[in-house]
């Protein structure tokens, strides 16, 4: 029994002892994590040269945005004159169609992240502009009836349909669902360009609320004062009455 004791004494001092290893660790870890997120916000180096904005070598500097942005643009174009010359759609229409959605986002998603975490107000600027640059073509594509006139047969067609391997096939059909969804690409021209401007206008106001959301509060004058009625309480101080 007294062994049993003394064996169990120093099972639990061993487990002690692992988990103070453990729990250093995990700090030293957690150290670390941070230090290389913020090298890869920052673009700071790791052992070696410093790299762009999140490891991307084309963002070194905010203005370098803007350039990525019109690099991407053109690069894209290219893919869709490419895609819309073609005399019957195959494997090559969903590559470069999936190719074109790749290089929209690399710079969109860079963006994205940058506008709500960089501690810089320049590169916040620059990174939301591109944004919303950048989501207005976006939209633009989506509601673009080449491209879809491009795809959907690939879907609707079985004999098309068995030229794709499953990916393809998989990719090919939600590509088309996603010009139907955000793009209403069924409707009249004019409704695709209501359909557009809509999401743009979306995009705007969330890009003024995320704007907003970084500066300091400030008051408003509002007339009447009824308008504000439909507010929760909690925003009347952001409104005092005004003489």
């Amino acid at each position: 029994m007294l062994r049993a004791s003394a064996g169990a004494r120093a099972l639990r001092a061993a487990s002690a002892r692992l988990a103070d290893v453990a729990a250093a660790q995990t700090r030293s870890a957690s150290t670390n994590l941070w230090d290389r997120m913020r090298q890869i916000v920052g673009g700071e180096p790791a052992g070696g040269e410093a790299t762009g904005l999140f490891g991307i070598d084309a963002l070194r500097r905010p203005e370098d945005f803007e350039a990525e942005a019109q690099r991407a643009v053109a690069e894209c174009e290219e893919l869709i004159k490419s895609i819309t010359s073609q005399a019957l759609p195959n494997t090559e229409t969903v590559q470069r169609l999936d190719k074109i959605s790749d290089v929209v986002c690399k710079v969109v998603d860079a963006a994205e992240l940058c506008r709500h975490v960089h501690s810089s107000s320049q590169w916040r600027e620059a990174s939301q502009q591109v944004f919303g640059t950048l989501m207005h073509f976006v939209f633009q594509l989506n509601a673009n009836r080449e491209l879809f006139d491009a795809v959907a047969p690939l879907v609707r067609d079985s004999k098309l349909r068995g030229l794709l391997d499953p990916e393809s096939r998989r990719v090919a059909a939600l590509l088309t669902e996603e010009f139907e969804r955000q793009g209403g690409i069924h409707l009249p021209e004019a409704d695709r360009a209501a359909v557009v401007e809509r999401h743009a206008r979306i995009g705007d106001l969330c890009t003024t609320f995320v704007q907003n959301t970084m500066r300091p509060p400030q008051t408003f004058r509002v007339r009447p004062r009824s308008a504000l009625r439909p507010l929760p309480r909690q925003y009347e101080p952001l409104f005092p009455p005004q003489p």
